[in-house]
C-alpha cells in the first residue's frame, strides 16, 4: 500500500500517530478514547441525554453506554432522571468534569504545537487548506453516499 498510494498511506500514518499521542496524554489524565467529545458535548450543553450524546458523537447507544459509565466511574459525570420525562436520563458534569476541561485544552493545544513544530505561517496556512480541501471533498461523497442509500 504504501508504494502505490504514498500519500494516503502517510496521511493514516500522520492520523495514527495524532490518535497515539493523544492517548498518551489523555491516560496520563484518566481519560480514554471516544471521552473526549462527550466532555466537549458537556461544556458547551450541560444536562443532555444519552441519546443526544449518541448523535452528537456519532456512536451506537450501546457504545456510548460504556463511554457513560467509565466517565461516571472516573468522576466526570453523573446521571440523572429528567424530571419531565421519568424514562431517560440526563447526563450532567460534576466538578472534577467541569474542572478537567483546561488541561485537556492545554493538552489538544500542546499536541497541535508538537504537529506543527518547526512550520512556517504560511506552511500553516497551506496545511490548513490542504486539510479543508480533504475534509470537504471527502463529505461530499459521504453525503452523496447516504442520500444514495436513502433514496
Amino acid at each position: 500500500m504504501e508504494n502505490s498510494h504514498p500519500l494516503e498511506s502517510l496521511f493514516v500514518s500522520v492520523i495514527k500517530l495524532h490518535f497515539k499521542r493523544t492517548q498518551m496524554i489523555f491516560t496520563k489524565m484518566g481519560i480514554y478514547p471516544g471521552q473526549p467529545p462527550i466532555l466537549f458535548a458537556l461544556w458547551r450543553r450541560d444536562g443532555l441525554t444519552q441519546k443526544e450524546l449518541s448523535d452528537e458523537a456519532k456512536v451506537r447507544p450501546a457504545t456510548m453506554s460504556v463511554i457513560l459509565q467509565r466517565l461516571e466511574k472516573a468522576g466526570f459525570v453523573v446521571r440523572k432522571p429528567d424530571l419531565e420525562d421519568l424514562r431517560c436520563s440526563r447526563v450532567y458534569l460534576t466538578d472534577r468534569g467541569r474542572g478537567i476541561r483546561t488541561e485537556l485544552e492545554t493538552a489538544l493545544h500542546q499536541v497541535e504545537q508538537e504537529m506543527f513544530a518547526g512550520f512556517t505561517q504560511e506552511e500553516m496556512s497551506q496545511a490548513k487548506t490542504i486539510f479543508m480541501k480533504i475534509r470537504d471533498n471527502l463529505r461530499q461523497v459521504v453525503q452523496e453516499e447516504y442520500h444514495a442509500e436513502t433514496d
